[in-house]
């Protein structure tokens, strides 16, 4: 709050944080898939391990700490969720919006207030951007071209049809 270029400094680390902590939770959902075979399993435990490493978890009584890992649990379902039905660029607008209100609160009505429009401004934009992007707004991803069909013959999963399947999945990301 004291200078524009600690203003702009907060900006470019909020980006940086979205990208290290967004990427980091999705490359976990990713591989929770494809280690677990079931998104109804690997969901649940990628939520229950952004609660493990919460770093807001309050360990002062027991009773704060049950509210602060419910609200982190419930968070991070709506991440998952948010990956699930709209992607990654939404799920990355999600932690750049909890970012960017880390760096200064949203107030309208103190000295600081041009900089709080500006970061309604950023999520206004990213929010329109998002949802202009999202295959699931415009139904573009009921029937994607590049999904091999599967067959409802069940197969057994060997060493190397595992890894044939990872690279072939690692190339359409």
């Amino acid at each position: 709050m004291t200078s524009t270029t600690g203003f702009a400094a907060g900006l470019i680390g909020s980006v940086q944080d979205t990208l290290a902590y967004g990427t980091a939770f999705l490359l976990l959902v990713v591989l929770l898939r494809l280690v677990l075979c079931r998104t109804w399993i690997a969901d649940p435990i990628a939520a229950l391990l952004f609660v493990a490493t919460g770093t807001a978890l309050d360990f002062t009584s027991p009773f704060r700490f049950i509210v602060t890992a419910a609200a982190y649990l419930v968070l991070g379902f709506a991440i998952v969720w948010s990956i699930r039905r709209f992607g990654f660029l939404a799920m990355y607008a999600a932690w750049f919006g909890n970012f960017i209100f880390v760096i200064e609160p949203a107030r309208l009505t103190a000295w600081y207030s041009a900089r709080t429009l500006v970061f309604m401004g950023i999520l206004i934009a990213l929010s329109a951007w998002a949802l202009w992007v999202a295959p699931a707004f415009w139904g573009a991803c009921e029937s994607p071209r590049w999904v091999p069909r599967r067959s409802s013959a069940r197969r057994e999963v060997t060493k190397r049809s595992f890894v044939t399947s990872l690279v072939r999945k690692v190339r359409w990301i």
